[in-house]
């Protein structure tokens, strides 16, 4: 029996996908909560390199393209509470990225599939169990859609880091018994919007001078992220996302779902 979720459920799948074609944090623009760190740590771990500012995002981009696979589970607190669960698989052969996502949403399990430039989204009330977004710019939903997937543009994410506000290098910590070297990372909410094309004219004014987002990272040896925590405080609230990388490197297969499964007919989203 199919379940139906609400429109705002499917945005956030949507946003999801996101975080699994390489951008590393869910913005969280509403809420508020959050949490301490790890203790501070104080050296660099033998056999780790120091990234510069400018270099942090290419550096990790560059890692997981060469591990080629990885999995992540991530979870948003806001207003006191945690968000529901989410977890992703993502592969990356040369210039293909597929990711696989489930969120268990109280109403029932979520999952996105993105392969071959096409998203799949199962879990919606629809004649079939797969619904293939259109991304065509005409249609309300699938155009929306399409301009978020513009935003895992690896460049356009690269150039909304490449000039913090804030950058530190924190130090030598441990994250689920592995090395890491801790970086902190802060950008303020315009620069980070109008970096990635979405905050231009008018749109500018919805963001304080001091709306910003913290980005706190634990890279392993190799760059790759092992932890990522996005803090954001805008318009005076706050929320934290956090995402735990695990299984770099191992062999993942995601495929498009089979065709007699898949519908392209947008499913109703009332409710």
């Amino acid at each position: 029996m199919s379940t139906r979720l609400s429109a705002s459920s499917t945005l956030r799948a949507v946003l999801l996908s996101l975080v699994a074609l390489g951008i590393l944090v869910l913005l969280v623009a509403t809420g508020g909560g959050g949490d301490e760190g790890p203790e501070q740590g104080s050296e660099v771990p033998d056999g780790f390199r120091v990234l510069a500012g400018g270099e942090v995002y290419d550096a990790i981009l560059d890692a997981q393209r060469e591990a080629g696979s990885w999995q992540m589970t991530q979870q948003t607190e806001s207003g006191g509470r945690a968000g529901q669960p989410i977890t992703s698989e993502v592969t990356w052969d040369g210039d293909a990225v597929a990711s696989r996502i489930t969120v268990q949403d109280p109403a029932g399990q979520l999952e996105a599939t993105y392969v071959d430039k096409s998203l799949y989204i199962k879990g919606l009330a629809s004649e079939r169990p797969w619904w293939k977004v259109s991304l065509r710019a005409d249609d309300p939903l699938g155009g929306a859609i399409a301009g978020l997937l513009t935003l895992a543009d690896p460049e356009k994410q690269a150039g909304a880091w490449a000039d913090p506000d804030e950058f530190e290098v924190v130090g030598a910590e441990d994250v689920e018994d592995q090395e890491a070297l801790h970086y902190r990372i802060g950008v303020s909410a315009r620069k980070y919007f109008e970096s990635l094309g979405v905050a231009a004219g008018a749109e500018q004014s919805q963001f304080a001078e001091d709306d910003r987002f913290v980005f706190d990272l634990w890279l392993d040896e190799r760059d790759q992220p092992l932890r990522v925590r996005t803090t954001s405080a805008v318009d005076g609230s706050e929320a934290v996302t956090e995402a735990t990388y695990t299984g770099y490197g191992t062999d993942l297969e995601i495929a498009a779902p089979p065709a007699g499964q898949v519908t392209t007919r947008t499913p109703d989203l009332q409710g």
